[in-house]
């Protein structure tokens, strides 16, 4: 699992509530980046989770645009809004 986000203080509470609660933080990577140039090859997710931040971002278009860029083909690009 990876998790993306821009702000690196939203990042470290992620990561210190996932820690809390399931003890496995070591499995979950935290990477902060700008979702309208993630920092992944072409198609390196099986499945791409966009939930309740399309909305704050100032280019959407470009975001959903990167989220198909790394998903592989015949992957699944979710979003929730």
């Amino acid at each position: 699992v990876t998790a993306v986000d821009l702000s690196t203080a939203f990042l470290a509470w992620a990561a210190a509530c996932v820690g809390q609660t399931r003890g496995d933080r070591h499995r979950i990577r935290f990477v902060q980046a700008d979702a309208a140039r993630l920092p992944f090859g072409e198609e390196a997710f099986d499945v791409v989770w966009c939930a309740q931040s399309l909305i704050s971002l100032p280019d959407p278009a470009a975001a959903l645009a990167e989220m198909r860029r790394v998903v592989r083909v015949g992957g699944t690009v979710g979003v929730l809004e």
